[in-house]
């Protein structure tokens, strides 16, 4: 039996994911795939526009068998801390064989000679490399003032498949990881285009989000956001339909929709001894010096972001840093759960009916505990870790994490809730999604 990984968001899914996954089956004759999917927080530093539970399903209709989620430390992270995060699951699934990504090159072989030359003794100093993510530089600039890296590597690295899928590659070496790797080229439209009828999933969220900025919402409880016609031939119809069910009760959000928690919370640790901004994960000393300076100014999440965004450090780097900011993300916590070795569980979101057997196997080979249910999640890490060998330090940061999560979980869907007036399902209460 064979079984492919994928890491996504799938914030939205569109026809270009169905493509990818359609040539997994196709080209690697794999039995099952199963898809490691950001939670309801994505690596551009903010909101997913779509809950977790809704691309759940949208990629379980799209052709994956099962669902595990990204903690959120990782699926907020940069791009080492989203690459490792993602394959140290992967890798502690005991069952993957391979992990296929998209690419704009569409060569396995020219993206493992681009990881090669990263990771070898002539390429990049890695010391360089680790104080420039410090001070705030994003990792495509680091990647041009390399002197290590040959013109072919550094051109392909300048497109962003490119650099992720270089990412999962290296992960898996530096986590030891036996693992075939498997790339499908990227068609269409640029990573981040937004122009009107691309095929991205940038371009989606700003049309879904305009779209219900233009709407007409009624000040009862009622709700009347309907999806734009213009995304429909940009997905499938099932998953086109399901996404107009669920956004006429659950609105897409963003992160302006956080920003005055947000300014709450960083006027909080301005304002307390015991807190420093550069406590948080991606705060450089440099980003909370302007943001020291800007946050009176600013006016929404965004705006703060533009404020404080210069010409070495990205947009993404900056909007990351607040949302870590917001959501307690500290780089104590990062450390420690990297020395522990990343991923202490499993966390099942969603499954197809006729791969049932496929979460059986999951449940014999992973390394670490399965959680299905949230109500069980506390005492199923508890029997794992304090069985045996009672490691009590994992134990702990193990439900330090799944609370970490927990927490941002229930703070984006009372967002929601508090945006279109809807009734609160917590996590306790959200059921698995089975199709």
């Amino acid at each position: 039996m064979k079984i492919t990984a994928v890491i996504a968001e799938y914030n939205p899914l569109h026809n270009g994911h169905v493509c990818h996954l359609d040539a997994i089956r196709r080209e690697t004759g794999t039995d099952f795939i199963i898809a490691v999917i950001s939670g309801d927080y994505v690596q551009r530093g903010g909101p997913a526009v779509i809950s977790k539970y809704e691309r759940t399903r949208s990629v379980l209709k799209s052709g994956a068998d099962l669902v595990l989620e990204l903690p959120l430390y990782y699926s907020t992270g940069s791009l080492e801390y989203f690459s490792r995060g993602a394959v140290s699951l992967i890798g502690k699934t005991g069952l993957c064989d391979c992990i296929s990504f998209g690419s704009e090159c569409g060569d396995i072989n020219l993206l493992k000679e681009a990881a090669a030359a990263l990771d070898n003794e002539g390429g990049p100093d890695k010391d360089t490399v680790l104080n420039s993510l410090a001070n705030g530089i994003n990792y495509p600039n680091i990647m041009n003032r390399m002197t290590g890296l040959n013109d072919n590597a550094r051109d392909l690295l300048r497109s962003p498949n490119n650099l992720l899928a270089v990412s999962y590659i290296r992960a898996s070496t530096f986590l030891g990881l036996d693992i075939d790797h498997h790339t499908v080229k990227r068609f269409g439209s640029e990573y981040h285009d937004s122009s009107s009828g691309a095929l991205s999933s940038t371009a989606l969220r700003d049309e879904l989000l305009k779209a219900y900025g233009n709407s007409d919402t009624a000040d009862d409880n009622s709700h009347c956001f309907k999806c734009p016609d213009t995304i429909k031939d940009r997905m499938p119809d099932d998953v086109f339909s399901s996404l107009c069910d669920h956004l006429y009760i659950n609105p897409p959000l963003c992160e302006d929709d956080f920003s005055m928690l947000l300014f709450y919370k960083v006027q909080q640790c301005l304002t307390s001894e015991g807190c420093c901004l550069t406590d948080f994960l991606d705060v450089s000393a440099n980003i909370a010096g302007r943001l020291k300076n800007n946050c009176l100014k600013a006016s929404s999440f965004t705006d703060l972001c533009k404020a404080i965004k210069s010409k070495d450090v990205a947009y993404s780097r900056i909007s990351r840093a607040l949302l870590h900011i917001l959501l307690d993300i500290t780089l104590k916590n990062m450390n420690e759960y990297i020395f522990d070795g990343y991923n202490y569980y499993l966390r099942v979101l969603g499954f197809k009916k006729d791969s049932k057997d496929l979460l059986h196997k999951l449940k014999k080979s992973s390394s670490v505990p399965i959680i299905v249910k949230t109500a069980d999640a506390e005492s199923t890490i508890r029997a794992h870790y304090m069985s045996d060998n009672q490691d009590v330090n994992k134990c702990s940061h193990a439900l330090r994490m799944f609370s970490e999560g927990l927490r941002a979980t229930d703070l984006y869907n009372k967002t929601a809730c508090f945006k279109n007036r809807q009734k609160f399902i917590s996590e306790y209460e959200h059921p698995l999604i089975i199709i």
